[in-house]
């Protein structure tokens, strides 16, 4: 069995879509929600409180005047109704979320079987990643095509000379956990050199984690970018209303099937009831008065002409064969046995013993 492995990054993210906190998402399954897998969740002003203290009381400490010093920054922008400090101001914005996943909905896999996957990826993530501290990190169950994918919401930190000692910044923070020296000189537009190195190592890892459960892997479309929450909503609500006129129209042809399949029946019924009806139409007229002369035509016929009767016997039953197989009517039956009657009398009239043939045959 073989998977893809995608890993997508982005600063557009969502907390109140990870926790469930928006109670009418399209592609949200709610009654599954509960199946969701939280690995690791933190209250966001907590959060920035544990991680930035020490190095903001570390830097009040050193200043002489009380104005220089610096509020803690909760996240949110403000600490205790005060107005938030310089260097924090974009700090919201510098969040940052990786979304993983194991193949995906229409392969096929077992959904459990990734979730496993999953776990086991994330199970070593402080240890690889030290400078990215986690907030938010949780696996959902719960989305339309039951496609297990993990969100891994961060706070990017990294040490530098300036300021408070620490910056929240996703490109100081991997050079920083990689032992390298960012330079955003050389930073390209399209192509970021860090996270590029970054998340291959993390597909190393998916690689191995595959490898020893004997799974292959498959090389993928190596998207950097998740869909941004706003066009995934879109597509999946696009995509629930497709479903929904799919599963209408399934139930309407699977009605119709079923009314074609009773008017088959009634189709073959009525088929056989023909063929019976036909059968008990031949048997009655076959016996009745007007047959009843061409039965005494027939032993009278054997009686004057002997052998020679034996090729209108053969006549007649072609003829009466005719109407079993479906190829005459009765009507027709009755006129070919006339026909064929009177010309085998005609003919044996005038071969053999005309006079004592027209004496027997006189109605």
């Amino acid at each position: 069995m073989a998977y893809t492995v995608s890993i997508h990054g982005g600063t557009k993210l969502s907390l109140a879509h990870n926790r469930r906190l928006i109670p009418d998402e399209p592609h949200v399954l709610y009654e599954l929600s509960d199946s969701n897998i939280v690995l690791e969740r933190h209250d966001r002003p907590e959060l920035y409180k544990r991680v930035f203290t020490q190095a903001i009381e570390e830097y009040n400490s050193k200043q002489s005047r009380r104005d220089r010093e610096l509020d803690i920054y909760d996240g949110e922008g403000k600490v205790d109704g005060h107005k938030i400090i310089s260097w924090a101001r974009s700090t919201n914005a510098k969040e940052r979320e990786f979304l993983f996943s194991f193949g995906n909905m229409h392969d096929g896999h077992n959904p459990q079987e990734k979730t496993e996957l999953l776990l086991e990826l994330f199970k070593d993530w402080k240890k690889r990643n030290p400078n990215l501290i986690v907030m938010d990190a949780v696996i959902h169950l719960d989305e339309v095509g039951r496609q297990p994918h993990l969100h891994v919401v961060f706070i990017p930190v990294a040490k530098t000379s300036r300021g408070v000692g620490l910056k929240m910044s996703l490109n100081a923070a991997l050079a920083e956990q990689a032992g390298k020296t960012y330079d955003r000189t050389k930073k390209k537009r399209h192509e970021n050199p860090l996270f590029v190195e970054w998340r291959d190592k993390e597909l190393e890892m998916a690689k191995d984690i595959l490898a020893k459960r004997g799974l292959e892997f498959i090389e993928g479309d190596k998207r950097k970018e998740h869909l941004p929450t706003k066009e995934y909503k879109k597509r999946m609500t696009d995509l629930n209303r497709l479903n929904k006129i799919l599963a209408a129209t399934s139930k309407e042809l699977d009605t119709k099937k079923q009314e074609l399949e009773r008017v088959l029946d009634e189709v073959e019924s009525i088929k056989n009831e023909s063929v019976q009806l036909k059968e008990e139409l031949f048997k009655k007229r076959f016996f009745s008065e007007d047959m009843d002369y061409f039965y005494r035509l027939y032993e009278k016929g054997q009686k004057v002409f002997g052998d020679e009767f034996y090729a209108f016997r053969l006549d007649i039953k072609r003829i009466v064969d005719g109407l079993f197989d479906g190829y005459q009517d009765t009507v027709s039956v009755i006129r070919d046995l006339a026909d064929t009657a009177i010309s085998w009398i005609r003919y044996l009239k005038n071969e053999k013993n005309p006079e004592r043939a027209g004496n027997d045959i006189d109605r």
